[in-house]
Order: structure tokens, then sequence, then C-alpha cells
């Protein structure tokens, strides 16, 4: 296991008024950890979506996430 340090950051998903997840706002999210230096993201987390989403969604989200940031952990 690597020794996981720095700032990490409990990322909230984001819903488009339909409920659906905001898939372009949760990129801008992802977008601004990366460029301000954030060591890492939590997804699907301790911010409480998840239990919301069906186990498609959390897939999606998961794939999306780890597609968009650099560097994600695979």
């Amino acid at each position: 296991m690597k020794n996981i340090q720095g700032s990490i950051v409990a990322l909230v998903t984001p819903f488009a008024e339909d409920g659906k997840v905001n898939f372009d706002m949760l990129g801008e999210l992802l977008e601004f950890h990366v460029a301000h230096k954030t060591d890492g993201v939590l997804i699907l987390g301790t911010t409480g979506e998840s239990s919301t989403l069906s186990h498609n969604e959390d897939d999606e989200v998961v794939k999306y996430c780890v597609e968009k940031a650099p560097g994600a952990s695979r």
C-alpha cells in the first residue's frame, strides 16, 4: 500500500436539476483540484451521495474520475 499523505478532498458529486450526475460540473471540480495541487480526491465517500446512486451510476462516476484526473491511481 502506498503511503497516503497530503491534501485529500472528499469531493461532492454534483447533480443536475433532473437528478442525474452533472458530469460537466464534476469535471470542473476535478480540474480545480488538479490546478490547485490537491494531492488526492475521495469520490463517492463521506459526502453521502453514493447512497442515492445506483451501482451503475457509481461505476460511471468512478470511471469518469479515473479517466479525467491526470495521474489517477488505477
